[in-house]
């Protein structure tokens, strides 16, 4: 990606991916007039968000019911929890830090310009007037420039998370050779769809690609309870499929996890073909589901079950049935 990224470009005026990226990553360069198909180079995040195309996170909706996906369609939600937002700020650091000020505002930590009347610094600078005043300043620049604000504490913690990714090497080797944020744009019948994988990369060895996505968590040693949780294994289905779609050979989805606070731990691994597969199952049930929304234009509710039932933990226990074998009781 160029050092001086342009801003503001839609699919429409965006170029696919280039002829000398072609000749690296294998594919043919596309274009179209209308909803142009194909994988592109240089879509600015805004205007990717603005395709009004069926993704991952509109699926999951789907996944309630009919009702939930057209609320989350007409009513698109922002990046709301402080994990989604530090989240974005290492994943916009680590693969796109020639526009990282272009969409950040880094607040400087005045703790040294802070002093007394006599010139001793207090022992709490950031609870001073005079601290508060000059971050309240820094905060005007950046609600002028439209940025978002970055706290010294969020940076700091930040460049530990990257710092910690490019220090290992199975991580760090995660991110060369490759393009991150390219911009999948395909049909399922008459439905438009979009993906945006982290991090796309070429078989050294002249075998299928693969995609890389980096996550911040908690504990990186149990991130395959985070996948199961936050449904990582369909979203992985997903981009695949986006990908066989406009003819890309990349069969492998490697998830780069690297825990959100200090000491930042980081782990790498490719999702097991089992995980892919059933989430590659939840997407084709949820797809017919919005498919048949969008042709018929009938939306069902929830489905009401049968009984209210108690959650597992909250039944009685039922006895064990105890039998008798040569005089000994047996528990079964």
């Amino acid at each position: 990606v160029p050092a001086n990224r342009p801003t503001g470009q839609t699919l429409e005026g965006c170029q696919a991916v280039r002829e000398s990226d072609a000749e690296l990553f294998g594919v043919e360069t596309s274009s179209g007039e209308e909803s142009p198909l194909g994988i592109f180079d240089l879509v600015d995040f805004a205007d990717y968000l603005a395709l009004d195309a069926v993704n991952n996170s509109r699926l999951k909706h789907a996944a309630k019911s009919q009702k939930h996906y057209r609320h989350a369609v007409e009513n698109p939600q922002p990046i709301k929890s402080d994990a989604l937002r530090f989240g974005s700020l290492v994943h916009h650091r680590k693969l796109e830090p020639e526009s990282f000020r272009e969409r950040y505002h880094v607040i400087p930590d005045f703790s040294d310009q802070v002093a007394d009347m006599k010139g001793n610094r207090p022992k709490n600078p950031k609870a001073t007037k005079e601290y508060k005043v000059l971050v309240e300043r820094e905060r005007t620049k950046a609600k002028k420039a439209k940025k978002e604000i970055v706290t010294p504490e969020d940076y700091d913690r930040m460049m530990g998370a990257v710092d910690a990714i490019n220090d290992k090497e199975s991580a760090a080797r995660c991110f060369r050779r490759g393009k991150p944020e390219q911009t999948i744009v395909w049909r399922e019948g008459d439905l438009l769809c979009k993906a945006r994988p982290d991090y796309w990369q070429p078989s050294s060895t002249g075998g299928a690609d693969r995609f890389i996505d980096l996550k911040t968590t908690q504990d990186a040693a149990d991130f395959g309870r985070t996948i199961a949780k936050f449904d990582y294994h369909r979203q992985a289905a997903w981009y695949l499929r986006g990908a066989r779609a406009v003819g890309l050979d990349v069969t492998e989805f490697v998830f780069v996890a690297v825990e959100s606070t200090a000491p930042h731990g980081v782990v790498v691994a490719p999702l097991h073909p089992e995980a892919i597969e059933v989430g590659a199952d939840e997407v084709e049930r949820l797809l017919k589901i919005v498919q048949s929304y969008h042709k018929t234009g009938i939306c069902e509710d929830m489905p009401d079950p049968d009984y209210w039932r108690l959650p597992g933990w909250k039944r009685p226990k039922s006895k064990p049935l105890v039998i008798k074998h040569k005089g000994r009781k047996i528990k079964v």
